[in-house]
């Protein structure tokens, strides 16, 4: 089977990458006056904001002044730096982990690409891609005994995506620009004019069917050993009583309890 794997982070197929034209023009035209380590410190922090000014700095700074704070900055979407130690019981042995990770992948895009978008790109290609999508890939058609192939992975296709201007791969909050108007008249319009669609998790169910299993795993100790059971327990309470939408968070430590215990059994 073939798949597309590659084409968002080669060619800008995520919305965290779309800029407008004024954007790109802004963007690429800030200094490098802050450092990795100093932008790695900014991404931990900008996702706990709160309150409107807040809000409108953190607007600014992602999409006008260093866009690339959108593509480290996810991985602290489920949890933030000071939410991860308090779910680690406060006691996290390697606190400088994260922050140094950061870090370090931002000062190598900065090496790797001039334009932010580009930087985007490159630190994508390089963590998201092959730490989540292609293991994703590979677990799933290897359990079915699929044998999968990724032609957008060719390293003449991602050398060439990378050696094109940035304005060649998101145009107008457009990405995949070249490779649309490439295959357009090959492919159907309605391809390739449809909205982006993620690959979901059917984290509605964590009210409903799979509510039970949920409870019972997330009380769990074995499961969720080292994690903070209370922490976990206000979290699954917040959700439950409709006081907070923990969904991603819940549905990702279900996941890893329901590792463990099967990792348990078969042992």
């Amino acid at each position: 089977a073939m798949t597309g794997d590659g084409g968002d982070e080669l060619l800008g197929g995520y919305p965290r990458y779309w800029l407008s034209n004024l954007q790109m023009q802004t963007a690429g035209l800030v200094p490098d006056v802050a450092s990795p380590q100093a932008l790695s410190w900014l991404a931990a922090r900008l996702p706990a904001v709160k309150g409107l000014p807040a809000r409108a700095i953190r607007k600014v700074l992602t999409e006008y002044v260093w866009p690339q704070l959108r593509s480290v900055g996810m991985y602290g979407e489920f949890w933030n730096d000071e939410e991860r130690s308090a779910l680690l019981g406060g006691g996290d042995a390697m606190p400088t982990l994260l922050p140094s990770w950061r870090s370090d992948w931002l000062g190598r895009s900065f090496q790797g690409a001039r334009h932010p978008v580009d930087r985007m790109l490159w630190l994508d290609s390089h963590t998201y891609l092959p730490g989540d999508l292609l293991v994703k890939m590979d677990i799933a058609t290897m359990a079915s005994s699929l044998e999968a192939r990724s032609p957008l992975l060719d390293h003449k296709v991602m050398e060439f995506g990378a050696s094109l201007p940035s304005g060649l791969k998101v145009r107008g909050r457009e990405g995949k620009w070249l490779l649309k108007r490439a295959a357009r008249g090959w492919v159907p319009d309605a391809v390739l004019d449809r909205p982006k669609m993620g690959f979901g998790v059917p984290v509605g169910e964590l009210r409903g069917p799979l509510r039970a299993a949920m409870q019972e795993i997330l009380s769990d100790p074995v499961a969720m050993a080292p994690l903070s059971l209370s922490k976990i327990e206000q979290a699954l309470t917040e959700f439950l009583d409709g006081q907070a939408d923990h969904s991603s968070r819940l549905w990702a430590l279900l996941m890893l309890g329901n590792w463990r215990l099967n990792a348990e059994r078969s042992e």
